[in-house]
């Protein structure tokens, strides 16, 4: 992946790193990145709706308990910690 390129945190698609707006689906990247995590499942970055967030590349759901993202599959074993 290019250096100078992010991914849309709604659709997945690449974008320049500059840009505010998805080309692909419109979505507005604000900049903050207290609500982005990692799917423990394909590394894939996730928005949090809330405390649970549905990975759009893989389908895996995952949702955060007592700061700790939680696998959907493997419910409570804990893989990242969120702080």
């Amino acid at each position: 992946m290019n250096t100078k390129m992010k991914q849309c945190h709604s659709c997945g698609a690449f974008m320049s790193i500059r840009s505010k707006k998805c080309f692909k689906c419109g979505s507005v990247d604000l900049g903050s990145d207290h609500n982005v995590i990692t799917c423990p499942t394909c590394g894939f970055e996730l928005e949090l709706e809330g405390n649970h967030a549905e990975c759009a590349f893989c389908g895996e759901t995952i949702s955060i308990n007592d700061h700790y993202v939680v696998h959907s599959k493997y419910r409570g074993d804990f893989f990242e910690s969120y702080h």
